[in-house]
């Protein structure tokens, strides 16, 4: 199936590195993404974004529920798109984008209280699912947008994929928090196709980003 030429990413206006975290992932993006015709920003827009399509919307509601909100919202103007967040970075050149998946549902374990309460809520919903929501992103289909109903505190990734009976595909997270060295910065990355980061982005970190990706993007102003 062809991928989407519509790249989407909710902002919210809190950031622990001025909103860098999205300036190189948009440059990972053009390095190594497909094609992207329209980028989608809904929420906050920083003063160097440029080039996109930005539906202003203020965070409300629980984080859940704003994600679910957006890419609702995001379903009202684009048929497909690849739904991403500001801290996804690629890695190598994206040619498909598999529905990726952690096992099952009742097997995961490893989020903080409040989060394990979101997995509880979606497993009740989903008791044979399984966990799509690793950090990757993903297609969504505004077809299947239209018959999916929020339910309080539930991981929107796993109750779309899940809705929608993807084949998905055990995938192994990539996510980065806490301190790491350069070294094992390049080890813990090695055949992966993503990267993500957590909101602590020690210094090492930031500046492999920089250097991995020093060419400023088409959505950039400076």
């Amino acid at each position: 199936m062809q991928m989407p030429r519509v790249l989407f990413i909710p902002l919210c206006a809190i950031t622990t590195w001025n909103h860098n975290e999205l300036r190189i992932a948009l440059r990972s993006w053009e390095k190594y993404g497909p094609p992207i015709d329209t980028l989608l920003i809904i929420g906050y827009k920083p003063k160097w974004l440029n080039n996109c399509h930005h539906i202003e919307y203020n965070d409300r509601y629980s984080k859940t529920q704003n994600i679910f909100t957006k890419v609702k919202m995001a379903a009202d103007h684009y048929d497909r798109f690849i739904f991403a967040n500001d801290d996804h970075y690629l890695l190598q050149p994206m040619t498909d984008l598999p529905y990726y998946h952690a096992g099952p549902i009742r097997e995961f374990k490893g989020g903080g209280e409040t989060f394990m309460r979101y997995v509880d809520n979606t497993y009740r919903l989903f008791p044979d699912g399984m966990y799509y929501d690793v950090h990757t992103p993903m297609i969504v289909e505004s077809s299947i947008m239209a018959g999916l109903s929020y339910h309080r505190d539930t991981l929107f990734k796993s109750c779309y994929a899940n809705t929608a009976q993807v084949d998905g595909v055990l995938f192994r997270d990539c996510k980065m928090d806490g301190h790491i060295r350069t070294d094992a910065i390049n080890h813990y990355i090695r055949d992966r196709p993503f990267l993500s980061i957590g909101e602590y982005i020690p210094f090492d970190l930031k500046n492999w980003l920089m250097e991995q990706y020093p060419e400023k993007s088409k959505w950039e102003l400076d």
